[in-house]
């Protein structure tokens, strides 16, 4: 009986373990990501214009020559995903 009884405690201990380093790994992702995008917000904000072309550049080349996109949606695009992920 008491085998048994260390066996279950054992799996237990186990499988929290495995969820708690998925959970932490799942938010190292997401801090990195949230410090990538905030890096790139503060950016944004204090150099505009070079930012912005460096933004559009990317687009251009990734998506298609004939999209533009306005400043004010580039800027409330990465709000709105900084605030999604929190």
């Amino acid at each position: 009986m008491s085998g048994f009884k260390s066996e279950i405690i054992y799996d237990h201990y186990k499988e929290t373990f495995q969820q708690q380093v998925k959970y932490l790994s799942q938010r190292n992702k997401y801090f990195i990501l949230l410090l990538g995008l905030g890096a790139v917000l503060f950016f944004q904000l204090t150099n505009l214009t070079s930012i912005n072309n460096l933004i559009e550049g990317l687009i251009q080349s990734n998506v298609s020559d004939s999209i533009t996109l306005e400043v004010a949606f580039i800027h409330s695009f990465l709000i709105f995903t900084i605030l999604d992920l929190q």
